[in-house]
């Protein structure tokens, strides 16, 4: 009840801010659908949870995926922290998947001429306001049509975590291959960010022998789930620290330890150590692995 009081006293508020008409619509049905979704979603999870006891992997399946969604529709394109310099990058490594080797050595990056358009809306102080509702409603487009030229943007791409861009990049691609057009290719980035967290989320969730709830919430964060929904790397170097986890406390306190999850562990290290110095200290969790057990 408190939170419908919440999300109905919300929209009055945007009611008289001052917005635009169109503008004050969309934020408003906005605001609305985020209620709707948030206690269509609590009463989904009792039901599953106390109902129909679904197993709590399936949970976060479900909670993952539309709260995922939620975020990245709620969140407007480069609203989210250094999400231009992201996008920029997983663009450059999106024209590699397309056989545009050129791009090798070259600080500059290739981009359609529709995506660096639509792109340009957006790219300024990352505040997120109803402006940026408005853009979007008004420069969003399915299909690019014949503006797919390539054009010449000069922007510093991150060079120091690559694989943290390869999911993005992959969506960009496919989003280039069907010709979408530049608010698609956008979202599409960021949906397969999302898929390939969420992904690695849900296999460390199977794997860890116990502490799954517990692994549930972190995963739910606020803060997580504003990163994978973006073109964020840290995703990547979450779900990766995750599973690296998951499979160090299985071979702790499991019964043995096979060869194919040292070989799992250790791509996991070679993932994780490169991506960010902070993480390095979680590649030490392998001394506390029973002698016994090796």
């Amino acid at each position: 009840l408190l939170t419908v009081v919440f999300f109905l006293y919300g929209a009055l508020r945007i009611s008289g801010a001052g917005y635009p008409d169109d503008t004050k619509g969309a934020l408003i049905a906005l605001f609305l659908g985020a209620g709707v979704l948030g206690v269509g979603l609590m009463v989904l999870l009792y039901w599953l949870s106390f109902h129909k006891t679904v197993r709590i992997e399936r949970l976060f399946l479900i909670s993952g995926i539309l709260l995922s969604l939620a975020y990245m529709l709620f969140f407007a394109p480069v609203s989210v922290p250094d999400e231009q310099a992201h996008y920029i990058t997983a663009y450059r490594l999106s024209n590699l998947f397309l056989f545009r080797f050129d791009q090798i050595g070259n600080q500059d990056v290739l981009i359609r001429a529709t995506d660096a358009e639509f792109f340009g809306y957006f790219d300024g102080n990352g505040i997120l306001d109803g402006e940026k509702y408005r853009l979007l409603l008004q420069h969003f487009s399915w299909f690019a049509g014949g503006n797919t030229g390539l054009e010449t943007y000069s922007y510093d791409a991150v060079t120091n975590v690559p694989l943290g861009y390869v999911a993005s990049a992959l969506g960009i691609a496919v989003g280039r291959l069907l010709h979408l057009g530049g608010g698609a290719v956008f979202y599409l980035g960021r949906i397969f960010n999302m898929a390939q967290y969420i992904t690695l989320a849900y296999v460390a969730m199977r794997r860890i022998p116990f502490g799954k709830t517990v692994l549930f919430v972190i995963s739910l964060f606020p803060m997580t789930l504003h990163l994978c929904a973006s073109y964020s790397y840290d995703c990547m170097i979450i779900g990766v620290s995750m599973c690296f986890v998951a499979e160090i406390v299985r071979m702790i306190y499991g019964d043995s330890i096979s060869r194919r999850q040292i070989i799992f562990c250790a791509v996991m290290c070679f993932v994780l150590a490169p991506s960010k110095l902070v993480y390095t200290p979680l590649l030490f969790l392998v001394l506390l692995i029973p002698g016994d057990k090796l």
